[in-house]
């Protein structure tokens, strides 16, 4: 019987492998601009506890981000409106979450038509691709990974519509979530919004066709219609995290 494979939120602890080296870099150096002053027990106790907050805080992301990915699994299909209003609640609550997306596949044969549909939300809009922070027409390809929903749109408009197939870390991530049937992230990537690199993470899930069997991994590769993603800032994250558990000081 067909089923939509589940994502384990334990599977954080495993994610937070993944995302932990650019985070674990920031938290350090927030620990330590805080606590350097302090003996060295003491320190390593603060440390202990701030690692351990951090660790439940990319929990909680993880979480958030594979209760978006529900709302593909269970409307079907889910309208930029409906996008909208599930995410909008979940961006003032987790406010080191910048932004959510989902990237739709779209074969070459369908970009005119696709194209047409951005258009009607963005007058004039096209695939696009971000070559070295040069932003151009997206050339002929037998397919695309485009950003197709997006909240919020204001400061992220450069994301709109961009096709994120180049992006070897962001597909690499798609790649590990649909093998394992886990949430997978990316290490720390440059947005077409940013003017500094390096600036965030990407925890991705795929979207499957309903009613697809999505037993193995081929399975699951041949049922995919793209997949969502929440874009964390880990400094954002790290002073959310540690603020909320009053840690920050």
């Amino acid at each position: 019987m067909p089923h939509r494979p589940y994502f384990k939120l334990t599977a954080a602890a495993a994610l937070t492998l993944g995302v932990g080296l650019a985070s674990t870099v920031l938290l350090f150096g927030t620990v330590a601009r805080l606590e350097f002053e302090q003996g060295a027990l003491a320190f390593q106790q603060r440390v202990d506890v701030r690692v351990a907050a951090i660790r439940q805080g990319l929990d909680q992301a993880v979480e958030v981000a594979t209760a978006t990915n529900d709302l593909f699994a269970t409307v079907d299909p889910v309208t930029r409106h409906q996008f909208h209003d599930f995410t909008v609640p979940l961006l003032k609550r987790y406010p080191f979450i910048t932004a959510f997306n989902f990237h739709r596949r779209v074969a070459h044969e369908d970009r005119a038509r696709f194209e047409a549909g951005l258009q009607q939300l963005v007058p004039g809009t096209v695939i696009m691709e971000n070559n070295g922070g040069v932003r151009s027409v997206a050339p002929k390809r037998s397919s695309y990974v485009i950003v197709d929903f997006l909240e919020p749109m204001k400061g992220n408009e450069a994301g709109f519509g961009l096709n994120v197939e180049p992006y070897t870390d962001v597909m690499d991530a798609v790649d590990e979530a649909v093998r394992t049937a886990r949430p997978a992230s990316t290490p720390l990537i440059s947005l077409a919004q940013d003017k500094q690199p390096l600036r965030a993470f990407e925890i991705i899930l795929p979207v499957y066709k309903h009613g697809m069997p999505l037993d193995t991994a081929e399975q699951r590769r041949t049922a995919m219609l793209g997949d969502t993603a929440a874009i964390v800032r880990p400094d954002r994250l790290v002073d959310s995290i540690l603020d909320d558990s009053a840690l920050l000081t």
